[in-house]
């Protein structure tokens, strides 16, 4: 009896193996219990064979799209999918999804959320802020009078 995948004389099928991987859509874990070899094994020959590989997503071209246009973050999108970043940035670079630059304005407002979150939840971070602040202030007396003077009246304008 012959073997799903083999020739009579013992030899895999590039034939076959192509049919079945590119033509058919199965994967490599489909394809390897029927021929009693691992999906490792499986990949090896489909790659000795030269058959191009087909890259799977999970999640659809236009909704990866539209999650970017959306300015959603790769930590964002691979918690929503339950992937990790790596492999969202794999599906963008496979698909040819370029991230929109941020804005000057959506970057400092992301570097601030960073920078709030971290002051919040990290005393050491905190206290080591505060002692560089205290020790600017000390070392730039003019400046930092000039600073609050001008903060001052950006923030209490007068009518």
């Amino acid at each position: 009896m012959l073997t799903p995948g083999k020739l009579d004389n013992g030899q895999w099928d590039r034939d076959w193996f192509y049919i079945e991987y590119h033509d058919k859509h199965r994967t490599l874990r489909d394809i390897g219990p029927e021929l009693g070899i691992s999906a490792e094994r499986v990949r090896q020959i489909v790659r000795g064979f030269g058959i191009p590989y087909v890259r799977k997503l999970r999640y659809e071209e236009a909704w990866l799209r539209e999650q970017i246009l959306q300015k959603r973050t790769r930590t964002e999108i691979a918690d929503k999918c339950g992937v990790g970043v790596k492999t969202i940035t794999k599906w963008c670079h496979a698909l040819g999804i370029r991230r929109i630059p941020y804005t000057a304005r959506e970057n400092m407002d992301r570097s601030n959320a960073v920078h709030k979150r971290r002051y919040a939840n990290e005393p050491e971070y905190r206290e080591d802020m505060i002692a560089r602040t205290r020790q600017w202030y000390n070392d730039n007396k003019e400046q930092a009078t000039l600073y609050q003077h001008n903060y001052y009246r950006d923030r209490h304008p007068k009518p």
